[in-house]
């Protein structure tokens, strides 16, 4: 195989052709010597549906049984996940599909955050954010709630300040309330243990 031709592939054509052809580098079709293009697509993309709505991919809901049995590929929906005691996050999904990694709660907060803000759902004149009433503050301008007492632990985006001293249910109901207050729907979130 070594100097011989497998097969063509011309970058500047249709792109479902194009991954169709490149199918036939595919090891085992390479191995058993059947080295040929898919015959046809199972989807036509030439012609864009119009008006259709983009789908963000489906998220699976993971249960208690997978969060302890160490199955990480299944994201957690947001709006209905509690972590269980000793687990941590490997990353956040958003609504437009980007991912986010995460190693510990108080980066997952920070993301959910970043993102919200680099999407222009919250903005400066949101803040301070509390979650709850009293003098607490999730997200501010300042490392500090309104008694003047500092974060203990804390997460910078951009210029804001992310008060990041909470267990893992609180960083996820914290998430939820700043997903609200941003108007959009926590089902659309998703997280993924380690």
């Amino acid at each position: 195989m070594k100097d011989s031709l497998v097969t063509k592939l011309d970058l500047g054509e249709d792109p479902a052709a194009t991954a169709l052809q490149s199918l036939a580098l595919w090891r085992s079709s390479v191995v058993a010597g059947s080295v040929m293009p898919a015959a046809s697509p199972l989807l036509d993309f030439s012609q864009p549906a119009k008006d259709a709505p983009m789908k963000t991919p489906e998220v699976k809901k993971q249960s208690s049984a997978n969060a302890t049995t160490g199955n990480s590929s299944l994201w957690n929906i947001l709006a209905d996940f509690s972590p269980e005691s000793g687990t941590k996050p490997a990353a956040v999904r958003f609504p437009d599909g980007s991912v986010a990694s995460t190693p510990n709660w108080a980066d997952f907060i920070a993301e959910v955050v970043r993102w919200l803000k680099a999407k222009g759902r919250l903005a400066e004149s949101d803040l301070p954010i509390q979650v709850s009433k009293g003098t607490t503050i999730l997200v501010g301008l300042s490392p500090k709630h309104k008694t003047g007492r500092e974060f203990q632990t804390l997460r910078k985006v951009d210029n804001w300040f992310v008060n990041a001293n909470y267990d893992s249910g609180h960083h996820v109901l914290n998430a939820r309330s700043v997903i609200h207050l941003a108007n959009l729907d926590p089902r659309d979130f998703a997280v993924q243990l380690q």
